[in-house]
């Protein structure tokens, strides 16, 4: 339980009107709230083609479904006086989500060593690997991707169905790693959750970009303003770890036409760049690939020494998603026989070049 002053106190600008009521939880979806929640009432992101929904509008049925407390946006006040109910009023109520939900869950990532992977392509998988590096080191660890969310390699039950889910599920979810004594996570950080705030009020250790191929242009209009979504994480993202005091690094893919975009404007204290062809001047690369129909095989060159890596699946495009990991493992100061051992058992990522064998 929190009350409405606490979390008011984590949004500039955000006010109380009325009573400072305790509070059970934080809801976005009117259908989901229950006795006891605050609902944010967020508009909708407007997308080409569609009228968004506002949640102003569903106000009512939060309140008839036992909302304790209301956040509506400071330019609603005046036609939204005759609720009864107390409000929190902020600028953007969707902007806020994110803040207010970390503050209900006590800021989760601020105790944990959290790592986000963007890219078009191989999240999924460097997310794992990440994981299994972490779990080689002795961590109990949480990730949360496309495929789910597991806590010390057990899945879970969650919500939703996004790559990224909505800020309070994700802040529970980060809440739920903590509660299990986990000291780190991996997550994919996709792009429309960088614009619409759904990342909100995480704070990041590591930051890893893959690669950048035509996707999501339904949402973000042009490959520019793809870029520059992704490149969100590495610079306001790494402006507000930063002011957390949390030591942001940035491992950056710079064989991709987009890493030196990324590599030269983020706001990082650290930066790591990986060549998975070896053909670019980087911190890490790979040499000697050894590829297998179940296995691949190679030497990462790093600034702690080589680390020989042996992956127990195959295809040689998972050397840059290796690579992103091994930074993750260089940026959080692990010995090379931990990165090692902890890509030599990770397991392939289901349905993703995943061996069958017969």
């Amino acid at each position: 339980m929190k009350n409405l002053s606490q979390l008011a106190a984590a949004v500039p600008g955000a006010s109380v009107i009325g009573s400072d009521v305790a509070v059970s939880g934080v809801r976005f979806d009117s259908r989901q709230v229950g006795p006891g929640d605050l609902f944010v009432a967020m508009r909708g992101i407007p997308l080409p083609g569609r009228t968004p929904l506002d949640g102003h509008e569903y106000l009512p049925m939060a309140i008839e479904k036992g909302a304790a407390a209301v956040v509506i946006e400071a330019d609603r006040v005046s036609a939204l006086e005759s609720l009864s109910i107390p409000k929190l009023t902020v600028t953007d109520a969707r902007a806020s989500l994110g803040t207010l939900s970390a503050a209900y869950f006590d800021n989760p990532s601020q105790s944990l060593f959290v790592a986000g992977v963007t890219g078009t392509n191989g999240k999924t998988t460097t997310s794992l690997m990440i994981d299994a590096i972490a779990r080689a080191a002795g961590d109990i660890t949480g990730v949360i991707g496309t495929i789910g969310v597991t806590i010390n390699g057990v899945s879970e039950e969650t919500p939703g169905d996004r790559t990224t889910p909505e800020a309070p599920d994700l802040q529970e979810l980060l809440a739920r790693v903590v509660a299990s004594g986990g000291k780190s996570a991996a997550m994919e950080v996709a792009s429309n959750s960088l614009t619409s705030g759904r990342v909100s009020g995480i704070l990041f250790d590591v930051a890893v970009f893959t690669n950048l191929t035509q996707d999501h242009l339904d949402v973000h209009g042009t490959m520019e303003n793809y870029r520059d979504a992704k490149g969100m994480l590495f610079r306001e993202w790494a402006d507000a770890s930063r002011a957390a005091g949390k030591h942001f690094t940035a491992v950056i893919n710079i064989d991709d036409e987009y890493g030196p975009y990324y590599a030269n404007g983020t706001h990082a204290q650290r930066l790591l760049t990986y060549s998975p062809s070896g053909k670019n001047r980087a911190d890490i690369v790979a040499e000697d690939l050894k590829l297998a129909v179940d296995s691949l095989s190679f030497t990462a060159v790093t600034p702690i020494g080589d680390i020989p890596i042996h992956l127990p699946f195959g295809g040689t495009f998972q050397a840059a998603n290796a690579l992103g990991a091994v930074g993750y493992g260089v940026a959080r100061g692990l010995s090379p026989e931990v990165i090692a051992s902890g890509l030599a058992n990770c397991p392939p990522v289901p349905g993703r070049f995943e061996p069958v064998k017969a």
